[in-house]
């Protein structure tokens, strides 16, 4: 019984290695670019370079709008990326990988 279960374990294992090899050669030339991906980079940005989190998009009136509609776990995470020297583009490649 343990041994069934050894091996079930080596192959979950075995699989997400393999899962992440493959979606790491995939994004060989980078991730893909959409609204909500720029706008976690940019929060990503302006949060590591003290400006808060937030998309770094203006009003007509000059404020800045705030992250909001957002989940603000992915932008910080990025942005602690950048501490160690990773863009937050190659950071979300690693992290999502």
């Amino acid at each position: 019984m343990r041994n069934k279960k050894s091996l079930t374990i080596l192959f979950i294992v075995l699989l997400a290695i393999l899962g992440t090899i493959i979606l790491l050669l995939a994004t060989s030339q980078g991730i893909g670019v959409t609204f909500d991906s720029t706008t976690y980079v940019c929060s990503a940005r302006n949060l590591a370079g003290g400006q808060g989190l937030g998309p770094g998009r203006l009003t007509i009136t000059g404020k800045k709008i705030p992250l909001t509609h957002y989940a603000p776990l992915y932008p910080a995470l990025l942005a602690m990326g950048d501490y160690l020297g990773l863009d937050p583009w190659s950071g979300a490649r690693w992290l999502n990988a």
